[in-house]
């Protein structure tokens, strides 16, 4: 089966887009506790997905689409204490 499949170290399924077609529009890096807005047409035509570098590790991103407008901000919670790495962000449409 082709298509985009993410799983979390213990194997379990975490994203599945192999019944669409996907396409990769993109990747960003964003720092802690930041927000970024990426423009890109492509978010026009189809369901958006992100897949981050460090899924799952205390840290996440919420993101948001709004017409051809993606919305990342990298949350981490006030527990997290030292400096959080920079997180890469692949982000496309399925």
């Amino acid at each position: 089966m082709q298509g985009l499949q993410v799983f979390d170290s213990g194997g379990k399924l975490l994203f599945d887009a192999s019944t669409s077609l996907t396409v990769v529009l993109g990747e960003v890096t964003i720092a802690p506790r930041a927000t970024v807005n990426i423009v890109n047409n492509g978010l026009l035509y189809g369901k958006p997905f992100i897949v981050t570098s460090t899924m799952g590790n205390g840290t996440w991103i919420d993101y948001s689409v709004s017409g051809n407008t993606l919305t990342l901000t990298y949350q981490v919670p006030t527990w997290k204490t030292g400096t959080q790495p920079n997180e890469t962000v692949l982000y496309g449409v399925y």
